[in-house]
């Protein structure tokens, strides 16, 4: 009943083309760089979705992670506001203050970890964190991901923090909630149902 797709895509500063099993059509939401690096994410609003779904990167050198998400709920239309920040070298980030526009939006952020230090990533302001992992060398980047869904329209630029540090990237996206409210039901992929209402 997936009407909604949020990929988190960190890789090298040749990016590569995102595709997936299913035909879907990809749209760039948000993307910011910092040394060589880059973390985007992308979506795709009312595509096809279904068992041995898989996702792709095809480009030379890119080194990429990939996170996904799939969710039941969203508006025809649902991207809102978006914002990235490069982060620096440091243990903490932050992508930027968003205000959405309407209430029940998702809120999905992610960020690049750019070390082979230690990866215990962690964030405030009600976020979870459904998937993330350190980087490996000379196979992939590391990547975290993170959703929340915001009863109320408010102000909001999560944290992300780490015991090490690192040049971390990061960025957030919000999709906005198909008229009527009801609930909205996230199913990571591999990782089971999770139920809110809104």
């Amino acid at each position: 009943s997936a009407n909604l797709l949020v990929v988190s895509v960190c890789e090298e500063t040749t990016r590569g083309t995102l595709s997936d099993s299913k035909s879907n059509t990809w749209t760039e939401a948000v993307t910011t760089a910092q040394f060589g690096v880059n973390i985007t994410i992308y979506y795709c609003q009312g595509g096809t979705v279904g068992t041995g779904h898989t996702f792709s990167i095809t480009g030379t050198g890119t080194s990429p992670a990939i996170a996904v998400e799939a969710w039941s709920g969203a508006a025809t239309s649902p991207l809102d506001q978006t914002s990235g920040a490069s982060g620096g070298f440091g243990s903490t980030v932050q992508p930027g203050s968003t205000t959405p526009t309407t209430n029940g939006q998702l809120l999905v952020t992610s960020v690049e970890y750019h070390s082979t230090s230690a990866w215990t990533p962690a964030i405030d302001v009600g976020f979870t964190i459904d998937d993330s992992f350190a980087i490996v060398g000379s196979n992939h980047l590391g990547l975290g991901q993170a959703y929340f869904v915001q009863t109320s329209a408010a102000a909001i630029n999560p944290t992300w923090s780490n015991g090490n540090s690192a040049y971390i990237p990061c960025v957030i996206a919000g999709f906005k909630a198909a008229a009527g409210g009801g609930t909205a039901v996230k199913d990571i992929i591999g990782g089971g149902v999770i139920p809110f209402a809104r």
